[in-house]
């Protein structure tokens, strides 16, 4: 039951970032017609590709993250033998889910500070559009969290320790 709700927020992130890149698209070619054929740039357009760039950017990280498609330089790592490797992922993960807590504490701030602050061309409040960032933060804390204490099950039944 938990795996299908998660493959159904999966797909969910993946429609809704779909959505946002074709309206970004939109948003920004009618700029571009605006510019060609009118003469004058319709200030709106710049100002709400970039929220929506924003979104775009986390609600993407939060789907790499998922995948487990995040860059990565595993050389060394792929030199050790597989049990020392797991060891690593896990820190590997621990200090991920510290750099998140850091994002999260650091988009609240930044989210609350800005709510009152509306954007001069769109009038959208800043809070709102930031507001993706403790969000996604959120989701990617809950996910790593799920990792670390799979590979910490896994690690304890592989050395034969009871739960």
């Amino acid at each position: 039951m938990l795996i299908k709700i998660v493959q159904f927020g999966h797909r969910i992130l993946e429609y809704v970032s779909a959505i946002l890149l074709g309206l970004m698209v939109i948003v920004v070619f009618t700029n571009v017609l605006s510019r060609y054929f009118l003469n004058f740039s319709l200030a709106f357009t710049e100002e709400l590709s970039r929220f929506i760039f924003l979104w775009i950017v986390f609600i993407g990280s939060l789907l790499a993250l998922i995948r487990n498609e995040h860059l990565g330089i595993d050389i060394l790592i792929m030199r050790f033998p597989p049990r020392i490797r797991e060891y690593f992922l896990l820190f590997d993960d621990l200090l991920a889910g510290i750099a998140v807590l850091i994002i999260f504490i650091g988009g609240i701030r930044l989210t609350k500070g800005n709510f009152s602050w509306p954007a001069p061309a769109t009038g959208i409040p800043y809070g709102i559009v930031e507001s993706i960032i403790p969000i996604m933060s959120i989701a990617m804390v809950l996910i790593l969290t799920a990792r670390i204490i799979g590979k910490v099950s896994a690690l304890a039944c592989s050395r034969g320790v009871k739960r």
